[in-house]
């Protein structure tokens, strides 16, 4: 678990998760050298812009729900540079769900 205030996470029933401490770039770095499958992140737009600009995003999956709900946090914000990604896989969901996959652009 990433976060920029809990020091302890209780995670029900299961045991704890492990709250990530120190520097993003840092922190994730590290997971992603260890052995092991995929990290993903869901619902937290200030934690995939940081490894989004910190260059940590292998891929990034867009779920764009047909409903416009007027407020909420950005995932981009102003003042950062482009990046760069190509569309690797896209589609519809029968409930109008669009699904994009992009992933580093190279080149």
């Amino acid at each position: 678990m990433v976060s920029s205030s809990l020091r302890d996470a209780p995670w029900g029933e299961h045991p704890r998760a492990n709250v990530l401490d120190g520097e993003l770039p840092d922190t994730v770095g590290e997971l992603k050298r260890r052995p092991g499958k995929n990290i993903g992140v869901h619902g937290s737009p200030t934690l995939v812009e940081g490894l989004l600009h910190a260059d940590l995003l292998d891929e990034l999956r867009l779920e764009i729900y047909p409903g416009i709900a007027g407020t909420g946090p950005r995932l981009f914000k102003d003042g950062r540079g482009p990046k760069q990604l190509r569309l690797a896989e896209s589609r519809i969901t029968g409930n109008g769900v669009a699904i994009l996959t992009y992933k580093r652009a190279t080149g």
